[in-house]
């Protein structure tokens, strides 16, 4: 993808013409995991951030990661944003796991955005 054309950029250009004084910060990684963007929770957290969207779960299951797995490490990375205060809103990419995100929502009363991907419609402009 172009550079600014990317879903991060062109969030934080909504949100400053909204008016809004949020910064957006990127910490997903090419092929990254559920497993792998958990063991990353300490610089994510130092950030202090105001809410976080976790888009996370498509690479799992090529990685070998079961949905149980995925669902375990989800719910850690929630119940850690959220006691340091953050809101988080669940962004599900896969379709498999979502019985997964479901169950996350409803059991933590979150945000959930279900295949994320396909209902985006920030374009650059």
């Amino acid at each position: 993808m172009p550079r600014g054309l990317g879903y991060p950029e062109q969030l934080q250009k909504k949100l400053d013409a909204g008016g809004y004084s949020y910064r957006v910060v990127n910490m997903g990684l090419p092929g990254d995991t559920s497993a792998t963007a958990r063991a990353r929770m300490g610089r994510a957290l130092s950030l202090g951030p105001a809410i976080v969207i976790l888009e996370l779960g498509a690479n799992d299951s090529s990685s070998g990661l079961r949905s149980a797995q995925t669902q375990s490490n989800l719910e850690d990375m929630i119940r850690l944003f959220r006691k340091a205060g953050a809101v988080v809103v669940l962004a599900q990419v896969d379709s498999e796991l979502s019985k997964v995100f479901t169950e996350l929502a409803r059991k933590y009363m979150l945000i959930q955005f279900r295949l994320f991907w396909r209902a985006l419609k920030i374009t650059a402009s």
